[in-house]
């Protein structure tokens, strides 16, 4: 029962974080890039990036291209979301991810 409670509540909690409208990330603000929020990692892995205030809980189930995470740079994409940059380090460890211990 405790289970089913705590996972009803990371639910809600993460359905209320995404709610969020762009204009509050943006403090009512142009959206012009030099006004935007900072990317933030989130996700119990670290694997998500993010706009900061709109951090998300995920299941922490470990998969191996997690880890190619770790390394990988966060931060606002070309057609203004956040991301994960995409580079060659990155793309030859999602393919071949390190195995898991």
């Amino acid at each position: 029962m405790r289970f089913t409670i705590l996972f009803a509540f990371l639910l809600a909690s993460c359905a209320s974080s995404a709610a969020v409208d762009s204009e509050a990330q943006t403090g009512g603000e142009s959206s012009d890039q030099s006004s935007l929020v900072e990317c933030v990692r989130t996700g119990c892995g670290g694997q998500i990036c993010t706009e900061f205030g709109n951090e998300i809980m995920t299941t922490c189930e470990f998969r191996p291209e997690h880890a190619c995470y770790r390394e990988a740079v966060c931060e606002r994409q070309p057609n203004g979301e956040c991301g994960f940059t995409d580079t060659p380090e990155l793309r030859a460890c999602l393919a071949s991810p390190p195995s898991v211990e």
